[in-house]
């Protein structure tokens, strides 16, 4: 069944359903991303980083706020190369 079938036989109220459902309880790539960060911060942690949160971790594609930048700054590539490194972050 193609995307427009789909969209052809499910009735609004159900994607609705459906959104609010992802909404409350993330499933597919964002999920998986999710664990993903966990098990991140569960690695730095155990490296001794402190303070390390799982949002630190997760990917971001967009951001609604212009000021927010996803470029690293010149401290976490420091904590990223002690960790490649081995080394415990202080």
């Amino acid at each position: 069944m193609t995307a427009a079938e789909l969209l052809h036989r499910t009735s609004s109220a159900d994607l609705a359903e459906l959104a609010a459902l992802e909404y409350i309880e993330p499933f597919g790539e964002l999920r998986a991303d999710l664990r993903a960060a966990m098990i991140c911060q569960t690695i730095a942690s155990c490296a001794g980083v402190k303070d390390a949160t799982i949002a630190d971790f997760m990917l971001r594609f967009d951001s609604d706020d212009e000021s927010e930048s996803s470029d690293q700054d010149v401290e976490q590539q420091k904590l990223i190369a002690r960790l490649a490194l081995g080394d415990k972050a202080t």
